[in-house]
């Protein structure tokens, strides 16, 4: 067993991810604009926030080398990304951007359990369970934004898709945040696949990498169902 095997097998999950029941609220169509702000409220207050604390703990536990990946990683993320003109925690700046943070109604949304429990996991699991584990854990999630992974639109692409062809947004006027992860997150998932390579050995590794895998998938799909779940009451309720 090694990283290439690995790699097949966590890239099948990736995309039977995307034919899971709540993968399929998540990108129900057509997209309104009370679902668009409510997904969007729940991306900036909870999935970006957890994203970086995940890295973060991950980073902790690792050797060295791999703390340097992951530093390099982060960078885009919480310094600096030349692409967007601003890190990505702070997208909302950039150029073409809406205000900073998240907006007053944006607080008023209030997250539903599933949401709060998948985050909740993730920062747990990140915490608590061998680094290996908790890089594949994080890992995934940008794998199933990477094109080359994902047999169709990748997670972004979709959203983006539907912006243009449900409610009539320029490809122009795309969001910063969403525009820049559409290139990314390759980058990202690309340059991070190395440490596996070098660090998946032996059935203990590859089972401990592939388990994490899962977790981060499985911890992804509760957030998106019940994020799916409030988009539709959302888009009912306008």
């Amino acid at each position: 067993m090694d990283a290439s095997a690995l790699r097949q097998e966590i890239d099948q999950l990736c995309n039977d991810l995307f034919d899971t029941v709540e993968l399929r609220r998540y990108f129900a169509r057509p997209l309104t604009w009370p679902a668009e702000r409510t997904r969007m409220a729940m991306l900036r207050r909870y999935f970006v926030p957890t994203n970086r604390d995940c890295w973060a703990y991950v980073m902790g536990g690792a050797p060295l080398d791999v703390k340097r990946a992951i530093w390099e990683h982060e960078q885009d993320e919480l310094i600096f990304d030349p692409r967007l003109g601003a890190a990505h925690v702070d997208a909302d700046r950039a150029p073409g951007g809406a205000s900073p943070g998240p907006s007053a109604r944006d607080a008023a949304i209030e997250a539903p359990p599933g949401v709060r429990v998948a985050t909740f996991a993730r920062v747990e699991y990140a915490r608590h369970s061998p680094w290996l584990a908790g890089l594949a854990a994080s890992h995934v999630l940008e794998r199933i934004n990477d094109p080359s992974v994902i047999q169709g639109p990748a997670l972004v692409q979709r959203q983006v898709n539907h912006l243009i062809e449900d409610l009539g947004v320029p490809p122009d006027q795309i969001p910063p945040r969403l525009r820049v992860h559409l290139d990314a997150d390759v980058e990202h998932a690309r340059s991070i696949w190395g440490v596996f390579e070098q660090y998946v050995r032996d059935a203990a590794s590859y089972a401990e990498a592939l388990a994490g895998a899962r977790m981060g998938l499985d911890c992804f799909r509760v957030y998106a169902g019940a994020v799916g779940d409030l988009m539709v009451s959302a888009a009912r309720d306008e």
